[in-house]
Parts: structure tokens; sequence; C-alpha cells
């Protein structure tokens, strides 16, 4: 089974200024999770057996160097029970 963890599409330029230029890739989002109320879907749960696989795709109809496909990621291990709140902790 396959599930899609995140698609990210680059942003391409539309102008003439600098980091602007029509056609070129000037940005490239990137893939965030979070909590709601930062506007963020929630982060998936995976497995440490989990494998996961990157696909890129280029246009090589012209030769041009600097293609190259990266990712990092970031996780954390997910206790059985959370631990309890430091807002519910007294203070002394």
């Amino acid at each position: 089974m396959h599930l899609v963890l995140v698609t990210v599409a680059a942003l391409y330029g539309n102008g003439t200024e600098i980091m602007n230029e029509k056609a070129y890739v000037v940005g490239i989002p990137p893939c965030l999770w979070g909590s709601e109320e930062e506007g963020l879907l929630p982060p998936p749960k995976i497995h440490l057996d989990t494998n996961l696989t990157t696909i890129k795709r280029t246009n090589s109809t012209n030769g041009h160097w600097g293609v190259m496909a990266l990712w990092q990621s970031r996780g954390s291990y997910l206790a059985e029970k959370p631990p309890p709140s430091a807002a519910t902790s007294t203070a002394q």
C-alpha cells in the first residue's frame, strides 16, 4: 500500500526582476505539519521500519545544471501516555 504524505510543487517567476525571473523556479514551499491552531494538518504517525520514497520529476529537454532532489525530516517518539503538562504542575 502506498500513501502520499506530501506533494510539493515549485513556484515559477513571472517577471523580469531578480528572484522573479519568468519561467525560472523561484521557490519551493516546505511541507509542514503542526497544530490546527497554526492552520496546519496534524503530523502523520509512522513506524521506525517505514520505508519513505521520494519521487522527483524533471524535464530534460534542455540541458541545465543544479537539478537535484533532497529532503530532510525531523521526528519524535510518541510515548504511550503523554507526560503531564507543565501547566498542571504546581509552582513553588
